[in-house]
Parts: C-alpha cells; sequence; structure tokens
C-alpha cells in the first residue's frame, strides 16, 4: 500500500495539473482582477454564476472617452462578491407604451431597462460555467448584447447562460461595453473615437487570460450577438485580422454584419451641439469642449441629448465611426483580399426582422411604410448573404441561417411575425422571459437544437455543425438554414439564394434600430 503522505502528494499534483477538478459550486477564483467569488446559478444549482466582474478601470473622470484601462488589482486580497450584475453603461431608452398585449409590454421593458441602475462604472462581465463535469477545457461562447449602439446590457433575462452552461457543457460569458456618445463621441481631441469596440476587445482578452480557471479553453472561444451585438462581432473579425493573437476561434452573427462597403464617417457637429447645449461651447472652443464635458455628470449629458422644442434629439446618432484602426472604409477590398480573421462563421437573419421596429413605432402612435419595412428587412438578410458568400469565396467555413418561429408567447402583434432578436432566447433557452404563455413542445425542441448547434459550433467551429448534418453554406444548393419553419420542431434547408431576389435594392448598412 501507497503511504498517505504519498497518496496526499499525488492528489495535490493532480489538482495543480488540472485546476478544476477539485471544483466547488461558485468558489473563489484568481484573475486578473482579483480573487473572485461566486454562487450556485438560480435555475441549475450545480452551474457556477459569477457577476459583476470588472474587466478594466472604470471609464470615470479623466478616463472617460479614453481607451480601456488595465485594472489595477487591489492587494488586499479580499475576494470579489461576484454576486449581482453591475449597473449598466449609460443609455437612454424609449417609454414603454402599456398595451392590452402583454407580451408587447414585456418585450418594451426588457428593451427599456426598466429598473437597471446606471452608472459610468459599468465595464465588467459575467460567467457561466460547470467544470466539475463534461469536458475538462469547455469551449467558451462570448456575448455581446444588441440595442443599435445605443442601449442594452449583459444584465437581460434573455442573456442569462445557465442553461447553456448546464445543458451544453460550454462555458458562457457576456459583458457591457459603452454605448452611444459615451462609446463613440464622435469628438475632436479624441484620439479613438470606437471605444466601445475598444472595450469588447478588452474583454475578449480578459476572457482568454482568466477563463481557464473556469473550466474554459482559452483556444476555443467564439464570439455571438445580436443586432448591434452581431455587428460588433463581423466588425472584430476585421478589426483584428492582423493581430498578433486575433483570440478568437469562432464567430456567430444573428442579424447584423460589418458594413457592406464602408462604415459611418465622423460627424463633429454632433458633438459641439451636444456641447453647446451644456455650457461647454461649440466649434470655436474645440478640444476645449471634451475636458469641459468630462466635468458633466453623465445624467445631465443623456437629457442634454433628448429631444425638446427647438432641439433635435441628438443621442441616436452617436455610432461606430470609420477610424481605419478598428472600422474601415475598404470593407469590399478586405473581404477580397481575405483581410479577415479567417475562422468559421455561423450567420443569420429573422424572417422579419422589422416585425419589432414597426410594431414599436405603431405603439408610439408612429406608422413606417412598407418600403421601410422592406428595405429594413432586406439589410439584415442581405448582409447575412454577403458575410457568408466572402467566407466562401476565401474557403472559409460558413453557415446561414434564418429564423422562422412564430410562437405565441412572443405574439407582439398579429403580424409581427418572426420579429428582431425573438431568437435569442431559443438560442439561450430562456424560452420564458417574456411572461406567462408556455411555450409549444415544438418550440421546446427548437431551442434545444439551436442551444445544442451552438455549442457544437463553439466546441468545434469547422466541423461541429457538420456533425450536425447542416451543410456549408452555397447560394445554389439546399443549404440555407430555415429553423423553427411553421413552428416546426427542427432545421430544413431549403436554397441558399431562396429569399435574395430583391437584394439589389439595398447596398451598404444594415439599419440601426429606431
Amino acid at each position: 500500500m501507497l503511504p498517505t503522505t504519498y497518496l496526499h502528494s499525488l492528489a495535490s499534483l493532480a489538482v495543480l495539473l488540472h485546476p478544476v477538478s477539485a471544483w466547488a459550486v461558485g468558489k473563489g477564483v484568481e484573475t486578473t482582477s482579483g480573487r473572485v467569488q461566486g454562487h450556485a446559478a438560480s435555475e441549475y444549482p450545480e452551474v457556477s454564476e459569477y457577476l459583476g466582474i470588472p474587466y478594466v478601470a472604470p471609464p470615470v473622470g479623466d478616463l472617460r472617452w479614453m481607451p480601456p484601462q488595465r485594472l489595477r488589482r487591489k492587494h488586499d486580497r479580499k475576494p470579489f462578491i461576484a454576486d449581482k450584475f453591475s449597473a449598466d453603461c449609460p443609455a437612454l431608452y424609449s417609454p414603454v407604451v402599456n398595451t392590452s398585449n402583454p407580451i408587447a409590454t414585456a418585450v418594451q421593458t426588457s428593451l427599456s431597462q426598466i429598473g437597471h441602475v446606471q452608472s459610468e462604472d459599468c465595464l465588467t462581465l459575467n460567467i457561466w460555467t460547470k467544470p466539475q463535469c463534461g469536458e475538462r477545457k469547455k469551449a467558451v461562447l462570448v456575448w455581446i448584447y444588441g440595442g443599435g449602439f445605443q442601449t442594452g446590457a449583459s444584465n437581460n433575462p434573455s442573456y442569462n447562460g445557465q442553461t447553456f452552461a448546464e445543458k451544453s457543457d460550454v462555458v458562457v460569458v457576456s459583458f457591457n461595453y459603452r454605448l452611444n456618445l459615451f462609446g463613440f463621441p464622435s469628438a475632436p481631441g479624441i484620439p479613438e473615437l470606437n471605444l466601445g469596440i475598444l472595450d469588447q476587445r478588452a474583454a475578449v482578452e480578459w476572457v482568454r487570460d482568466n477563463i481557464a480557471r473556469f473550466g474554459g479553453d482559452p483556444n476555443r472561444i467564439t464570439l455571438f450577438g445580436e443586432s448591434a451585438g452581431s455587428r460588433a462581432v463581423d466588425i472584430y473579425a476585421y478589426a483584428w485580422a492582423d493581430a498578433k493573437d486575433p483570440i478568437v476561434n469562432g464567430f456567430i452573427c444573428e442579424s447584423g454584419s460589418a458594413p457592406f462597403t464602408t462604415g459611418n464617417t465622423l460627424n463633429p457637429e454632433l458633438w459641439y451641439s451636444l456641447s453647446e447645449r451644456l455650457g461647454c461651447g461649440g466649434a470655436e472652443k474645440g478640444n476645449a469642449t471634451v475636458t469641459c464635458m468630462r466635468t458633466k455628470p453623465f445624467q445631465d449629458i443623456l437629457d442634454a441629448s433628448k429631444t425638446s422644442p427647438g432641439k433635435p434629439g441628438l443621442f441616436r446618432r452617436f455610432y461606430p465611426v470609420t477610424d481605419e484602426k478598428v472600422v474601415f472604409s475598404d470593407y469590399e477590398k478586405r473581404a477580397a483580399t481575405g483581410r479577415f480573421i479567417q475562422k468559421p462563421l455561423l450567420i443569420g437573419n429573422n424572417d422579419n426582422e422589422y416585425g419589432l421596429q414597426s410594431t414599436i413605432a405603431k405603439l408610439q402612435g408612429a406608422t413606417m411604410s412598407n418600403t421601410s419595412i422592406l428595405l429594413g428587412n432586406l439589410g439584415y438578410q442581405c448582409s447575412a448573404r454577403v458575410q457568408a458568400q466572402r467566407r466562401r469565396d476565401n474557403a472559409v467555413h460558413s453557415w446561414r441561417y434564418r429564423w422562422m418561429g412564430v410562437f405565441p408567447n412572443q405574439a407582439i402583434a398579429p403580424d409581427a411575425g418572426a420579429w428582431h432578436g425573438s431568437e435569442i432566447s431559443h438560442v439561450f433557452g430562456t424560452l420564458g422571459v417574456f411572461g406567462t404563455v408556455p411555450a409549444t413542445p415544438e418550440q421546446v425542441q427548437v431551442s434545444k437544437l439551436m442551444n445544442t448547434a451552438w455549442a457544437a459550433f463553439a466546441k468545434s467551429p469547422k466541423y461541429g455543425l457538420l456533425k450536425l448534418g447542416w451543410p456549408l453554406y452555397n447560394e445554389t444548393e439546399n443549404s440555407l438554414i430555415l429553423l423553427a419553419d411553421k413552428n416546426g420542431p427542427g432545421a430544413t434547408f431549403v436554397p441558399g439564394g431562396k429569399f435574395d431576389a430583391q437584394c439589389n435594392l439595398i447596398t451598404n448598412n444594415v439599419p440601426q434600430l429606431p
């Protein structure tokens, strides 16, 4: 019999070699942000949940409108209790219009982040993991939320990653990034104009450097997102094509992509309009307006951005702009020469994206024209076509899907169809977020399929979906993956270009959310 001390040494060595082998739910984990303490997830208590972990220094005071700065670790060794989401990054929301349709009201409430605290100290991330079983080094899915680069936060019940971690043996991460004029200021004298995009890269770097301690595999990180988050995923693929370490191993884009050709151009007049409203002067003050604006409370800046008599609303006009650093003016050329991160892509759109926008417009007393709805839908659809084809042209594996589900618990209006964002809760397995109407059995099945498929892609971006029988994108073959067609439980395949006949009507950007 071996001595007890020898056996103890072997056990200690095993823990050293495989640090997650002695995992306890919510255990303290050493990170570059310090030691963090988690807890059991609410629905699946074997899943460890870590919420609100800072990944960079808070962008406050002199750091407002500065690139993300490395977080200085505290030396008191007191653990950070990661038991709640951080504040949302500053955003200005549309008011909720209460209706006789509780699902429509619930969707509006979710988009408006009702009851959430806002603060510039918001650059945090969240982790869901179950290292005690399954793969020792798990694939990692990193989520980027949407909201037109104007609103949004990781604290949204639809984005909860515990089902993924429980059912599909992956680690899920979500994070906040700066939005609107705080993330994309269009201001004079600021060296980096796409701060929100730089925040996203900083979060991905944090994941690379720390996720192994949570049971994740830093060599299998997939970036996925929806709407503006989807655009950001694809922007990342181009922005860090030349980086020494692109980090990301696969990309999933749900309803959005990098611009077809060019991005938005810098418009300092927007900035000066806002700085004048806040008493910081206009163009005559130049760079001095930035110094002045750094002294203003963020809520005063939000209030000055609102529409008022004689003053147009400015807030929703601050977007990512072409800086030739992370957003470019030559996407077609870059794609033609393969100058993007050449890792597999899963991309798609919903059957009636503008079912959401047109419904919200009606609730607010406006009407969108049929032409606007058509062009809006084509923007999402045809951008998916372009980016899938660009990968194919460069011999990079790509898949393309179309979400068709129109289920009772997501019926925001009789004509809303498969509206913008309605696929998200199916991907995450969070089907009950919009009220008490039960999911149909077919809906539960298609959600399981999507959860499995997204995880399979993350585990093996090149081959995971092929093993599920999903064909690579080809415009002329039965390769377009219809999900929940006729509210069915699975996937069917139709010609890749089946819906694309009108794509010649649009030429450039996916429209922004209203």
